[in-house]
């Protein structure tokens, strides 16, 4: 009785500042500058408050293949840490056979997902490319559709991220770089569990209103990224130049708002893509600051 007592305070202390309930601080591994093994940013991220993480699954595929399900589910289940999305391992931006190749793989892979509950798998569409953008977008929907459907056999859904930077499209044929042409994607896939990854910074890059937000379909959000944007015009905003939540000029109390309006239950995850920040700061120092930003914007939804 006192140990789930205890457990119970330790879970409220760690939502404490979120009115938003139903939603997970996750943690990804580009805030702090990547480098870290599986476990050794696990630790981290529990360090600093973090209730999930984001991450590739072969960590956990591997743990499973030389000690079983079991042991997996009981290491994560120690840590008090739930992998909340993990990377889609499939070439399918490469040549048919690279692609055939590595989807021979993914069973195995969402196999490793399904045992430790993770039920989110997400990739990005490059905004533009050197061939004819019809023939990438049919291209993407025959192999998204044969993705969507090996990731249904293990109840892993596809969050499909567009990405929104104007410098991507200055060269090259643009392909997708908007919410609602996203959502077409998903349409045309016709897979019930396809859907989209939400980053704010490419949500405000794109330009997009809450509103818009609010009138996504609950089923269609799998995934989301939280970070921010340097005060600078909209066209002049650089990928890697992002900033944590909260030090900039994005409207994240109404994204958050928004997605909560559309009835998004997950993880939100924090991923400032930065070539300065972790020259600055160590790494406990930046997943210090996610947390902090995170839990002040959470403050006010």
């Amino acid at each position: 009785m006192r140990l789930c007592h205890c457990a119970i305070i330790l879970q409220r202390r760690q939502f404490l500042s979120w009115r938003w309930s139903v939603v997970i601080p996750c943690l990804n591994p580009g805030t702090v500058g990547g480098g870290l093994a599986y476990d050794e940013f696990v630790a981290l991220a529990k360090r600093h408050g973090f209730a999930a993480v984001e991450f590739g699954i072969d960590w956990l595929e591997q743990k499973i293949a030389s000690e079983g399900e079991d042991a997996a589910r009981q290491w994560l289940a120690e840590q008090g840490i739930q992998h909340a999305a993990f990377w889609l391992p499939v070439a399918w931006r490469d040549e048919e056979s690279k692609y055939r190749e590595s989807l021979q793989a993914l069973p195995a892979k969402a196999k490793a997902a399904q045992v430790v509950g993770c039920t989110s798998c997400v990739t990005y569409v490059p905004p533009s490319i050197d061939g004819d953008p019809k023939d990438f977008w049919a291209m993407m929907v025959r192999r998204f559709r044969e993705i969507c459907s090996v990731l249904a056999d293990y109840g892993v859904r596809l969050g499909i991220e567009w990405v929104g930077p104007s410098h991507f499209r200055k060269s090259g044929n643009p392909v997708m770089w908007r919410m609602d042409q996203a959502l077409q994607l998903c349409d045309e896939i016709g897979a019930p569990n396809a859907g989209l990854l939400v980053d704010s910074f490419h949500w405000f890059c794109a330009q997009h209103t809450v509103d818009e937000l609010k009138a996504v379909p609950k089923e269609r959000i799998v995934h989301v990224h939280i970070n921010d944007a340097p005060d600078r015009p909209v066209e002049e905003q650089i990928d890697n130049e992002r900033i944590m939540p909260g030090d900039g000029i994005i409207d994240l109390v109404g994204f958050l708002r928004g997605l909560k309006a559309a009835g998004y239950e997950g993880a939100v995850s924090v991923e400032v893509l930065s070539k300065t920040l972790p020259q600055q700061f160590s790494k406990d120092e930046l997943a210090a600051k996610a947390k902090a930003g995170l839990d002040k914007i959470f403050a006010q939804v």
